[in-house]
C-alpha cells in the first residue's frame, strides 16, 4: 500500500511541476506499478475503462466536425443576436453562452472558439476583454458533467454506475445534473454583474450595428456537414438513452457516430488528408494514455486496500449523516479540483464513492452527484486548476495586457462560491429531502 500511494503521490508532484507532459508521467508511473508487481499486466489491462475511452475518441472525431461546419459559431452568434442588450449583460450572455457550448466541446474549444468573437465586441465597444475572456473561460468549466458526453469525470461515473445518456438530464423523475448545473451556471453568471461593474463604467449600451456585423459573419461553412452532424449526434444520443435496453456498450455508439461520419467524409472529400486528419489530430491520444495509465494507478490503490481505508475513515467521521457527507464530497472536490487535474482525482473517488454507500448504506448516486457537482463547478478560484482558465489567461495576455493571479481570482472566486452553493442547495432539495 505504501508503495502504490507513493507512486500515486509522485505522479501529482511531476504532473504540478509542469515540466514533462502528464502522458509520459503517467505512463511511467504505471510501468513502475507493473515493475514492482502490485498489478500483473492482466490486472492492469482489466482495469482500464473502454467505455470512457470510446466515448472520448469518438466525441473527439464528432466535435471536430461540427466545429469546421461552423456550427457553433453559427448557434453562438445567433444567440448573442437575439439579446440586444447592454455590455455587462452580454457578459453574462457570453458566460452562459459558453456553458452551453461547454456540454458538447471540450472546455479549451469552447473557450478559444468564443473569446475570438468576445474580442472583437470588446474592441467594438472600446472595452476590456478582461471580463469578457474570463468569464467564457470559468463558464465552460462549470458544465463538463451536465452531460454524459461532455467531460472525462462524467463519462466516468456514467461507466462506474453504468447510466445512461438521459439518467444526466432526468434521473428516477427528478431534475438530474443537467439541470442542477445549468442553474447553478445561470445564477453564477449573473453574480458576474457585480463582479465586473468595473471595466464597464463610461459604456451605455451595445450598437446594433456591431452585432449586425457579428450576424453577418454567423454563415454555416458546410451545410451538408452540419446536416450530418447533427444527425449522427442526435443516433448517438439515442442509442446512448436506450442502451440499458438492448445492451449496448457504451463505447459503441459514439465509435458508430464517428465511423459514420468517416464515412460520409471519404465519399464526399477530395483530400484524404482531411478525412484523417481528425483522426491523427484532433483525438488528443495523449490525454488518452494519460486517462488509461490513470485507471491503472488507481487499480493498484484499490488492490493495496488503500481506497477501503480511506472509505472508512470517512464513514467514521460522517457516519450515516448524508447531508454531511455530501458537504464534504462537495467541498474536497472544490478545493482540489482547483489545484490538481480532475481526471486522477475522479478516477480515485469514484471507487472510494462506492465503497462509502457499501459501507453507510447511503444511496451511492446521491453521493456520486455530489461528487460531480464538486468537480463540476469548482475549479474556477485560479487559472491553474483548470486548462481553459490558463488558456484564457494567455489570449488575455496576447491580445491587451498581463492578468495578476489575484485580479483572476477575484471574478473566480466568488463565482465560483455562487454556483457551488446553489448547486448544493439543489441537490439537497432533490436527491436528500425530496428522496
Amino acid at each position: 500500500m505504501t508503495i502504490a500511494v507513493a507512486i500515486f503521490v509522485a505522479t501529482f508532484i511531476l504532473i504540478a511541476w509542469g515540466k514533462v507532459h502528464r502522458a509520459y508521467i503517467g505512463l511511467i508511473a504505471s510501468l513502475t506499478l507493473l515493475l514492482v508487481g502490485i498489478l500483473t499486466p492482466i490486472e492492469a489491462f482489466h482495469r482500464l475503462d473502454f467505455n470512457v475511452i470510446g466515448l472520448l475518441i469518438g466525441m473527439s472525431i464528432m466535435t471536430y466536425h461540427m466545429k469546421e461546419s461552423g456550427l457553433f459559431d453559427w448557434v453562438s452568434i445567433k444567440f448573442l443576436r437575439s439579446f440586444n442588450t447592454t455590455p455587462i449583460n452580454m457578459l453574462v450572455l457570453f458566460t452562459f453562452l459558453g456553458s452551453l457550448v461547454s456540454a458538447i466541446l471540450d472546455n479549451v474549444s469552447t473557450t478559444i472558439l468564443l473569446s475570438s468573437m468576445a474580442i472583437s465586441m470588446a474592441r467594438a465597444l472600446g472595452v476590456s476583454i478582461v471580463p469578457f475572456v474570463i468569464g467564457i473561460a470559468i463558464g465552460s468549466n462549470l458544465v463538463g458533467a451536465a452531460l454524459m458526453i461532455g467531460d472525462p469525470p462524467s463519462m466516468m461515473v456514467a461507466s462506474a454506475l453504468d447510466l445512461r445518456f438521459t439518467d444526466f438530464i432526468i434521473f428516477r423523475n427528478k431534475p438530474s445534473m443537467f439541470f442542477m448545473i445549468l442553474t447553478a451556471c445561470a445564477f453564477a453568471a449573473l453574480s458576474l454583474k457585480l463582479l465586473t461593474k468595473r471595466y464597464f463604467k463610461d459604456v451605455k449600451g451595445v450598437k446594433s450595428h456591431v452585432l449586425r456585423e457579428f450576424e453577418e459573419r454567423a454563415l454555416i461553412k458546410d451545410k451538408v456537414l452540419a446536416i450530418e452532424s447533427l444527425i449522427v449526434l442526435s443516433l448517438i444520443i439515442f442509442l446512448l438513452s436506450i442502451r440499458d435496453i438492448y445492451n449496448i456498450p457504451m463505447w459503441f455508439p459514439p465509435i458508430l457516430g464517428a465511423i459514420i461520419m468517416l464515412l460520409l467524409r471519404t465519399f464526399s472529400e477530395a483530400s484524404l488528408n482531411r478525412v484523417v486528419r481528425p483522426v491523427i489530430k484532433e483525438v488528443d491520444w495523449r490525454t488518452l494514455i494519460f486517462i488509461s495509465s490513470v485507471f491503472v494507478l488507481t487499480g493498484g490503490l484499490v488492490k493495496t486496500g488503500f481506497i477501503d481505508l480511506l472509505s472508512y475513515n470517512i464513514y467514521n467521521i460522517c457516519g450515516e449523516d448524508v447531508i454531511l457527507t455530501s458537504s464534504i464530497l462537495i467541498w474536497i472536490s472544490v478545493l482540489l479540483s482547483g489545484v490538481i487535474d480532475n481526471i486522477p482525482y475522479f478516477a480515485t473517488m469514484i471507487p472510494l464513492v462506492i465503497d462509502l454507500s457499501k459501507i453507510s448504506g447511503i444511496d451511492v448516486h446521491t453521493l456520486m452527484w455530489a461528487l460531480l457537482l464538486g468537480g463540476s463547478l469548482g475549479g474556477n478560484c485560479t487559472y491553474v486548476g483548470a486548462a481553459a482558465n490558463a488558456v484564457g489567461v494567455g489570449i488575455i495576455e496576447r491580445n491587451e495586457r498581463k492578468i495578476s493571479l489575484a485580479e483572476f481570482s477575484k471574478i473566480g472566486v466568488p463565482f465560483t462560491v455562487v454556483a457551488v452553493s446553489v448547486g448544493q442547495l439543489l441537490h439537497y432539495l432533490f436527491y436528500i429531502f425530496l428522496a
